[in-house]
C-alpha cells in the first residue's frame, strides 16, 4: 500500500473520527465539530500530496556522498538556487541519507477563550541503514534483519488485547510498501492526528514529494526564523488559497518544521468560524548516525505473536444490562399537573429513556439530536416512552433553554453513577426496572438503532440478553481468528 493510498482509510479509522472533547468553541453555543476539521486536514494532504506519491519505486543509496556535496553547496548559496532547486535538493537528501532519527510530534493548535491550547501526537523516525523504528500515535514498529515486529500501545483496549505483529524481515528499502502492508497498522499509521509521517515519504520514495512541485504551485522564500533552537530557512508553497511553509536547518539541511494552511471551522449556532492550526515538529532531526539504538516503549504484557493484526471485537456490555441499577430519584416539578418523576425503578410509562447533560460537547450534541428524534416519534410509541435528561448541577446554566425536553438537576450525581452515564449519553430502563440499553452518544445514525431497541423492548423482546448472546459470539470469532495467525516468537 503507498503512502497516498493510506489517505483512503483516513475518514473510516475509528481514531481519525474521535472528537476531542476540549475543542469547545462555547460550552454554551457549539463545539468545534472535529468530523469536519479531520476532513479539512485529510483533503490538505490530499491537496498537495504531502504524505507523497507513493513508495513503491526502488531508491538507492549509492550517490550518498555526491548528494550531500551538492546539497551542502546549496546551503551555502541558498539564494543563489531557485526555491523550487533547494526544496527539490533537501528532499533528495533525505532519500539518500543512510540514516535518519528525530523525536516528531504533531501540533494541532486551537484557541479556548482566551487561551490557545494545544494537542499533540507522536511522529517519530528512528533509521539506521535497514533499521527502522516508528513511534507514531498509538503504534510501535521495529525492523531489523531478523523480522518486522508491531504493537500497540494503548491501555483503553489492553495494548489492542496484547496482540503484537510478527512478519519476515524487508532488507531492501524499497520494499517498505511490505513492510506496512498490514491493513491494520496501515489505518493506524494514518488515521491520527496528521496522517501518516511525511518522513517516510521523504527517506523511502524514489522521488520525494513528487507531486508538490506541480507547475500551479508558487514557491518563494519566506523570512527566517529559529525553530527549535536552529536558524532555518523559510521556503513557501502556495497552491491556490492554501499556504504550506518549510522550515528548514541553514546547516544542517533538515527540515525542522512544516506549517500546514490553518483549518477553518465553520460558525455554527452563531459562533463565528475558528481557525486551527496544524504544524510537523521535527523535533531532534539529525541525519548523524545514531551511537546506540532506540529507546523503544516496551511490548505488551503476555503478547500474542501474529502474521497479521486482528480487529477487536466490541467490548463486553456494561455489568448494568439486565440489571436492575442502584436507587435515585430524578423530579421534574409542575404547577398545572403531577410532578413528573423517574426512578431506578422507572417511571409512569413502560419504557423510560434517561440521559445526561454534563455541559460538554458531547451532550449538546446528543440532546439536540435527542430532541429531534423524539419530535418525530409516531404517537403510538411516543405515548408508551418517557424521556427525561438529568443535570450535573455545575452543568445548569449551561442547559438550553429552548430546549422542550423535561429535566432535572441530578443533585449529587446519584443518577448519574446508578446508571453508569456519561455526558451526552442514554440509559433505557423497561416496565421490569431493568436497564434493557445503554450507549455513549448520540449520532443520526445511531438513532436508527436506538429507535429499532426501542420497537423490541416494547414488544417483549429480551434485548440485554440477546446483546450478551452477540458478543459472545464476536467474541468466540475473534479468538478463533487470532489463533489462526497466531506464530511464534
Amino acid at each position: 500500500m503507498s503512502i497516498v493510498a493510506w489517505e483512503s482509510v483516513l475518514v473510516g479509522s475509528p481514531e481519525f473520527q474521535k472528537p476531542p472533547e476540549s475543542l469547545l468553541v462555547d460550552p454554551r453555543k457549539a463545539a468545534v465539530n472535529l468530523d469536519m476539521v479531520r476532513m479539512r486536514i485529510s483533503s490538505v494532504f490530499v491537496l498537495l500530496a504531502i504524505v507523497g506519491c507513493g513508495v513503491s519505486d526502488s531508491t538507492t543509496n549509492s550517490s550518498s556522498s555526491n548528494a550531500k556535496e551538492v546539497v551542502d553547496a546549496k546551503l551555502t548559496s541558498l539564494r543563489t538556487a531557485s526555491p523550487e532547486q533547494y526544496l527539490a535538493a533537501i528532499f533528495s537528501r533525505y532519500r539518500n541519507a543512510a540514516s535518519y532519527h528525530d523525536r516528531a510530534q504533531a501540533r494541532l493548535s486551537y484557541r479556548v477563550g482566551d487561551q490557545i491550547e494545544s494537542r499533540v501526537a507522536p511522529l517519530r523516525v528512528w533509521l539506521d541503514h535497514q533499521r527502522l523504528y516508528l513511534e507514531v500515535y498509538d503504534v510501535c514498529l521495529w525492523s531489523d534483519e531478523n523480522a518486522m515486529t508491531a504493537w500497540i500501545k494503548d491501555t483503553a483496549t489492553n495494548n489492542f488485547d496484547s496482540q503484537v505483529l510478527r512478519t519476515e524481515p524487508h532488507a531492501d528499502r524499497s520494499e517498505i510498501d511490505k513492510l506496512l502492508s498490514d491493513p491494520i497498522l496501515a489505518q493506524k499509521l494514518a488515521g491520527g492526528l496528521a496522517g501518516p509521517p511525511p518522513q517516510l515519504e521523504w527517506l523511502f520514495a524514489a522521488t520525494p514529494m513528487n507531486q508538490l512541485f506541480n507547475a500551479t504551485h508558487v514557491f518563494e522564500y519566506a523570512s527566517n526564523r529559529s525553530v527549535d533552537g536552529f536558524p532555518c530557512d523559510g521556503i513557501k508553497v502556495s497552491a491556490g488559497q492554501d499556504v504550506y511553509q518549510f522550515w528548514i536547518d541553514s546547516t544542517e539541511g533538515l527540515i525542522r518544521q512544516v506549517d500546514l494552511p490553518s483549518i477553518q471551522v465553520p460558525s455554527q449556532d452563531g459562533v463565528a468560524p475558528q481557525a486551527m492550526s496544524l504544524s510537523l515538529e521535527m523535533l531532534g532531526a539529525s541525519f548523524r548516525s545514531p551511537e546506540s539504538a532506540p529507546g523503544m516503549k516496551s511490548l505488551p504484557a503476555n503478547p500474542r505473536y501474529v502474521q497479521q493484526f486482528v480487529p477487536l471485537p466490541p467490548p463486553e456490555p456494561s455489568r448494568l444490562f439486565g440489571a436492575r441499577p442502584a436507587e435515585f430519584e430524578l423530579t421534574v416539578k409542575s404547577e398545572k399537573a403531577n410532578d413528573l418523576k423517574v426512578t431506578e425503578q422507572g417511571s409512569d410509562r413502560s419504557i423510560t429513556v434517561v440521559g445526561r447533560f454534563s455541559g460538554d460537547a458531547s451532550s449538546f450534541r446528543s440532546i439536540g439530536r435527542l430532541e429531534q428524534w423524539v419530535a418525530g416519534l409516531p404517537e403510538e410509541l411516543a405515548g408508551r416512552i418517557r424521556v427525561l435528561v438529568s443535570v450535573d448541577p455545575d452543568a445548569i446554566g449551561s442547559w438550553p433553554v429552548e430546549s422542550k425536553l423535561p429535566a432535572a438537576v441530578d443533585q449529587r450525581l446519584m443518577a448519574a453513577q446508578s446508571l453508569d452515564l456519561s455526558g451526552g449519553g442514554l440509559v433505557v430502563i423497561d416496565s421490569n426496572g431493568r436497564v434493557a440499553w445503554m450507549q455513549s452518544g448520540v449520532t443520526s445514525e445511531s438513532l436508527v438503532t436506538f429507535g429499532a431497541v426501542l420497537s423490541d423492548i416494547a414488544n417483549g423482546v429480551d434485548v440485554p440478553q440477546r446483546v450478551r448472546e452477540q458478543w459472545a459470539d464476536q467474541r468466540k470469532a475473534y479468538e478463533q481468528a487470532v489463533n489462526a495467525v497466531s506464530t511464534r516468537r
